[in-house]
């Protein structure tokens, strides 16, 4: 997986400071100490699902799931968890935008630069997903019967009706 450039390579690293110091009138961004710029890449998962479930009993069809989501986990080492919608947004919007890690171009703008490894293998993020997918749609229906007597049933997809799990 490759993550979204960390910065614009048309400007310089410290671009963004400049540009807001340089609306303040009492400081010279000439004046500013230098900058030293740190990188970590964090590594994440996109993750695109679609599920596709319907519960039926003996009146028919009670519940129907027909839905696609999509959501970005932080894949490092230990359990996975779901990024906050700002990270999640940050990645989605520049999927078109990724670089290499292997190229070092990357990490020469910046002073110190670290790369955090993947914590499980694609299979167990799949697993991972599909198990927080199965607990989010997981519903408790109300319906009436054929003998007019009301009936709870606990709608819960199955792992087979998810049908893209990871993309």
């Amino acid at each position: 997986m490759k993550p979204p450039r960390p910065y614009d390579p048309a400007a310089s690293i410290t671009a963004p400071l400049e540009e807001a110091v340089g609306n303040i009138q009492s400081i010279d961004a000439a004046d500013l100490p230098k900058l030293h710029s740190t990188i970590a890449f964090q590594p994440v998962v996109e993750v695109t699902a679609e599920t596709n479930a319907v519960f039926e009993t003996s009146v028919g069809v009670i519940h129907r799931i027909n839905e696609r989501t999509q959501f970005v986990i932080y894949a490092d080492r230990g359990s996975p968890r779901v990024a906050d919608s700002d990270v999640a947004a940050l990645i989605s919007e520049n999927l078109h935008a990724t670089v290499d890690l292997d190229d070092e171009s990357i990490r020469e703008p910046f002073d110190e630069a670290t790369e955090q490894r993947f914590g499980q293998t694609e299979t167990e993020y799949k697993d991972w997903a599909i198990d927080q997918l199965q607990r989010a749609q997981t519903t408790t229906v109300t319906y009436t019967g054929d003998n007019n007597v009301t009936y709870n049933k606990t709608c819960e997809p199955n792992r087979s009706e998810y049908l893209r799990p990871i993309d």
